[in-house]
This record gives structure tokens, sequence and C-alpha cells, in this order.
């Protein structure tokens, strides 16, 4: 008791029914030596835990350098097979435009024989469209719609009142219609400048199809009688005349093209007949398109 009051110790006990029994020095030993191998063996465990842990990171060091080498061993590969490619691009550019070079003269010359039979070849087809242009034009010509004219004139004496009778035939291929007509007989103090303002309208003008072969009349009647001093005054040749004017316009039914046709008759005495009165084409306003 007095090493264990000494130390500040008690020293273990253990129960034998119920009386507390007080270990001795051999046993106690035993049980120190037991602590002292359990705590080296949970030192050893620790230190070998240590150990495994730092193999495993030189593990992955050495594995993480490896894989560095190959990466860069593949990068090393593809850098030189790009190379190898620039170069091989490189000598067939330099290759190619050494040969043309060596062919710029024959091509050259090539070329501009080519260009001139293109050029030729153009100016063929370009005369060949405006025949071809010409031709359509004159097909369509020829067939297009005509309209002619012809006067008769009855009464044409001291005492009455004359009358003109036009007529507008369709002398082409194609039907017209007509949009104007328009006709004037008078006394006049020579040719007028300009007939086409002679006309006086005092209705809207009518319009007519016409087909080819087909005639239109129209027939005017003078409003007073001719006297015998307007026949004596015509016979003897003096500036006073009678003319009579006529036009007609039409358009091509399938063209839409626009013509017209002028008459213009003369009243000279020498020559009236039962059949025209005595009247003839003058020299002007006799024209159509």
């Amino acid at each position: 008791m007095a090493d264990y009051q000494k130390d500040g110790e008690q020293p273990p006990l253990h129960y034998e029914g119920a009386i507390p029994i007080i270990p001795g020095e051999a046993e106690r030993e035993q049980t120190a030596r037991q602590a002292e191998q359990i705590a080296e063996r949970e030192y050893k465990q620790r230190q070998m835990a240590i150990q495994a842990g730092i193999l495993k990171t030189q593990i992955a060091l050495v594995a993480f350098g490896i894989v560095g080498a190959g990466i860069g061993i593949y990068q090393a590969h593809t850098a030189r097979i790009n190379a190898d490619a620039a170069n091989s691009a490189a000598q067939t550019a330099r290759d190619t435009l050494i040969e043309i070079q060596k062919n710029a003269a024959s091509s050259t010359g090539q070329f501009n024989i080519q260009l001139g039979k293109l050029d030729d070849s153009v100016k063929q087809s370009s005369r060949l469209a405006d025949a071809t242009e010409k031709a359509n034009a004159n097909i369509l010509g020829a067939d297009r719609p005509w309209i002619s004219g012809w006067m008769q004139v009855s009464d044409f004496d001291a005492g009455k009142k004359p009358t003109f009778t036009w007529t507008f035939t369709n002398t082409g291929k194609r039907p017209a219609r007509v949009t104007l007509s328009a006709n004037r007989e008078s006394l006049y103090a020579g040719f007028p400048p300009n007939p086409d303002e002679q006309y006086i309208f005092d209705t809207t003008p009518s319009t007519n199809f016409v087909v080819p072969g087909q005639g239109v009349l129209s027939t005017t009647v003078a409003d007073t009688e001719l006297t015998q001093q307007e026949i004596d005054l015509l016979s003897s040749q003096t500036e006073i005349q009678f003319f009579a004017f006529a036009k007609v316009e039409y358009i091509d039914v399938k063209t839409n093209a626009k013509y017209w046709t002028h008459l213009c008759f003369r009243y000279i005495p020498k020559f009236k007949t039962t059949g025209n009165g005595g009247f003839r084409n003058c020299t002007e306003y006799n024209d159509a398109k």
C-alpha cells in the first residue's frame, strides 16, 4: 500500500465473489506489457497507413508523368506531319507555278484564238437573230390588215346637192378594228396646208370591225346645192378648186399595231364622166401606213 500511495496511484482491483483482491507484482507487469504491445501495434499500423499513402501518391505522380510524356510525343508527331504536309503543298505550288510560266506564252496564244472564235460566233448569232427578227416582222407585216379606199360622186352639177360615197376595204390578211373614219368635201383656194385640220366631227367617231375582204361605206350629201357660178369658177381654171379628203385609222387585232390611210381627190372638169363626176387622185395626201 505504501508504494501506491507514494506514486499517487491506486492499485487495480478485481473481485472474487464479494471480496476485493489487489493484484500482485507479477500480474501488474504482465498487464503493463500487454498495454505496451497494443500501443506498439497501433503505432506500426499508423506508420504502414502513412507509407501506403505516400506510395500511392508516388505511383500517381509517375502515372501523370507517363501520360504527359505520351501527350508530348503525340504533339510532336502531329507537328511533324503538319510540317511535312505544308512542305509538300509548297513544293506542289512551286512546281505548278513553274509549269504555268512555261506554258504562259502558248496559253495566251490559244486564249486569243478562242476569244476570236467566240467573237465571230457572237457576231454570227447576232446577225442570225437580226435576220430572224426581220423575217418575223416581214411575216407579220405581210399578214397585216391593209385598208384602201375609193370615192364615187354623183349629182355634181349646178342646182344639185352632190353625193359623195366613200368605200373603205380591208385588202389585208388579218382583221382590223377601225377607230376613226372621216371625210370632208369643199371649195378651196388652193390645196390646204394640213388636210387633217379640215375634218369636222359633229359626233363621237364610231368604230368598226372589218375582216379581210370586207368593205365599209360612208356617204355624204352636201348641205347646199351647187350654183352655176361655182361650176363656172371651177371650169375657168382659176385658183378656186374643189377637194375631197378622207382618212381612216385602224388597229391590227393581232399585234395592236396602229395604221392609217389617207385619200384625196380633186375636181377636174375635163375629166368629168358619169362614173366619177370629174374627180381624180391628188398628188398629195394619198398615202398610208
